[in-house]
């Protein structure tokens, strides 16, 4: 399992362990599946950084039409 998750293995497991814990997910037969609590705050902070990443290209469209670059 590991060699799919490459070096950030050890991260990636306390993240997992974590969202275990506090009832975010649940492990059975090898696999981590969210609970629907778990499914609500992940859609919740995805929505949130796709929405703040559509107002920061949105913004910097409004102060120069077509801008050469946008920081994000």
């Amino acid at each position: 399992m590991d060699v799919a998750l490459g070096p950030d293995a050890p991260r990636v497991r306390r993240w997992l362990r974590v969202g275990e814990r506090a009832g975010l997910a649940t492990r059975h037969d090898g696999a981590v599946t969210l609970t629907d609590r778990g499914a609500f705050w992940l859609h919740l902070t995805q929505n949130y950084f796709a929405l703040d990443y559509v107002n920061t290209v949105w913004t910097a469209a409004r102060r120069q039409p077509w801008p050469a670059a946008v920081v994000l």
